[in-house]
């Protein structure tokens, strides 16, 4: 079957969206082991719950409010409050990162998602411990986009994206 608006597309356009569209049609599911050490197994269950994923999903939500609410010239208490709220998101994703790895081990880090928080994690601790200029404005965007999450958990936003994905070649060649 031929794609709508294939004739503004070149074959390795054409190639590249039928490649996307089987990537994003994909049902794969992973299937994570519980680990061997009994310990681990109550960290493993409890990052494996709805509620948790969800928690972490609101806490992003809202990290992303506070980040939108800085403003130039803002006063020294909304500094010292954002800044407040902003380390304690850090510290929430630091131990969603912790309780991750003990309950999930290696296999945490075969998750794109899991991988980039991780880096987001290192990145806001350095922020935090250093003295970086603008270059803490960049690791704060990297914050906002952890949003796109988001997209896996919202049907709607998800088939806008696909849709965003799957146009993005021909927008190219206007």
């Amino acid at each position: 079957e031929a794609s709508q608006g294939a004739g503004m597309l070149t074959n390795k356009q054409k190639l590249w969206l039928e490649t996307m569209k089987l990537a994003m049609t994909g049902k794969a599911i992973r299937r994570d082991t519980p680990p061997t050490q009994r310990w681990r197994v109550p960290f493993f269950t409890l990052v494996k719950m709805w509620y948790f994923d969800s928690f972490i999903m609101l806490c992003i939500g809202l990290n992303t409010i506070v980040l939108m609410a800085t403003s130039f010239d803002e006063g020294e208490v909304a500094e010292s409050t954002l800044e407040s709220l902003n380390y304690g998101f850090t510290i929430v994703f630091t131990v969603e990162f912790a309780l991750k790895l003990t309950g999930m081990g290696k296999q945490y880090f075969y998750y794109g998602w899991n991988i980039f928080d991780f880096t987001l994690v290192v990145l806001s601790w350095v922020g935090e411990a250093f003295t970086l200029g603008g270059l803490a404005s960049l690791f704060r965007v990297f914050r906002v986009a952890r949003m796109i999450r988001l997209i896996r958990s919202q049907k709607g936003l998800l088939n806008l994206f696909k849709t965003l994905l799957f146009s993005f070649p021909a927008l190219v060649n206007i």
